[in-house]
């Protein structure tokens, strides 16, 4: 193990860093980790357990042991044996859980302070490592340079056109139409909404410790499967909408009040790619707002045949009338009947 004085607390290139120990398997009993190693778990769940408030549980037995708030340091270093130090006089056992099934890493966690650098292990600990057969992930992070400082507002402004997208589907239909499944696993327009109005909350919200204090029932423990996917007769399409309004207004909140780089944790996400920055939520918040209005597209359609992108451009070919759209649907179809198997050529 490296001496106090080999270690270079501020290290100049990070900002923050951190490291965790991971034990997973479903024959990985928590407890019995936690009393040979002799110490407390960061965290650590059972099969079954709710994951977040995703509705979803855990499949898998865990034991994480994390150096976040515990190890004050921007060496990578000193955090590696800090839980090397905890893990490695128990070698004996960590080798016997691995033998029989479980899997054991060590996964960090790297913040650039200006976009250049990186993390550094030293030849004794790759060795340390190798004897205790651990695997070691980085998870590294580098800011958005100055010099892209539009790309906050150009990332806003993209989510804002999604959402805007998504809620005009919804526009001249009645209170059956926009509740009505219409594929056979439920799509439904207003479900749909009430979907993304969640998550979008909880990704800008507790991600960033900024919860909303919006009360979210179907993502609460035990409620029934796919609750968030759809409005029950006691959910008005005006609650929904309003919803989805709040939601935007705090998450536009969080997006004003933190840099682009800033750092959160998605709970309910695995927990090697749990850490993340504002910047990747915000693109994942455009994929997730775009795929559902995708899916709002298709629904629209096939209720009363109106498509297009959004109001002030349909994207749709100039002139194309039901005439036109029929006779192209048909030659579509014929090419898809000559591709079948079998088909005359």
């Amino acid at each position: 193990m490296p001496d106090t004085e080999d270690y270079q607390d501020d290290w100049p290139t990070c900002d923050e860093a951190n490291a965790s120990f991971r034990l997973f398997g479903t024959d990985v009993d928590p407890d019995a980790v936690t009393g040979v190693l002799g110490v407390d778990p960061s965290t650590s769940y059972r099969i079954g357990d709710p994951v977040g408030r995703t509705g979803t549980r855990r499949k898998t037995n865990a034991w994480i042991l994390s150096t976040d708030g515990v190890v004050d340091s921007r060496d990578l270093r000193r955090h590696v044996d800090w839980l090397l130090d905890v893990v490695e006089p128990h070698a004996a056992y960590l080798h016997e859980v691995v033998d029989n099934g479980a899997a054991a890493d060590l996964f960090c966690f790297w913040l650039s302070h200006s976009g250049h650098g990186g993390p550094e292990l030293s030849p004794r600990q790759t060795e340390r490592l190798a004897r205790l057969q651990l695997s070691i992930g980085l998870d590294v992070y580098f800011p958005v340079s100055s010099a892209h400082g539009d790309l906050k507002a150009d990332l806003h402004r993209y989510l804002q056109i999604g959402r805007d997208a998504l809620l005009w589907k919804l526009d001249g239909l009645s209170d059956y139409d926009v509740r009505r499944p219409l594929t056979p696993t439920g799509t439904n327009l207003l479900g749909i909404v009430k979907h993304v109005a969640s998550v979008e909350l909880g990704y800008f919200g507790a991600t960033f410790g900024r919860p909303s204090d919006e009360p979210l029932p179907w993502f609460d423990e035990g409620a029934e499967d796919n609750a968030d996917m759809w409005a029950t007769p006691g959910e008005s399409r005006d609650d929904v909408v309003g919803l989805y309004h709040r939601a935007w207004a705090h998450a536009d909140a969080t997006i004003e009040a933190l840099p682009i780089d800033a750092v959160g944790s998605v709970a309910w996400w695995p927990e090697e790619r749990r850490q993340v920055t504002l910047h990747r939520i915000l693109v994942h918040m455009i994929a997730e707002t775009n795929r559902h209005a995708g899916h709002a597209d298709v629904v629209r359609e096939l209720i009363d045949g109106r498509a297009g992108l959004r109001p002030d451009n349909d994207n749709l070919p100039p002139g194309a009338d039901e005439a036109w759209w029929a006779a192209y649907r048909e030659r579509v179809e014929r090419a898809a009947q000559h591709a079948a198997p079998g088909a005359n050529t």
